[in-house]
């Protein structure tokens, strides 16, 4: 039984990008301004809970950009 995105904490990166609505190369360039990733052998993993406290730390109002 395979597990939905939804139930899971940690996403690769395909799932992430996915999961934000994203392409994987946006998703590439928020982890070089500091998002943070698991590494395990060749794979990247994020972390939800990570994600959404980059998204709190990094948000901006419309009229601040």
């Amino acid at each position: 039984m395979k597990v939905s995105i939804a139930e899971r904490d940690f996403l690769n990166k395909t799932e992430m990008a996915a999961w934000l609505d994203m392409s994987v190369n946006t998703l590439d360039k928020m982890v070089e301004e500091g998002l943070p990733i698991y590494r395990w052998s060749r794979k990247v993993y994020f972390l939800k809970d990570d994600v959404k406290e980059f998204f709190r730390k990094n948000y901006m109002h419309v009229n601040e950009i």
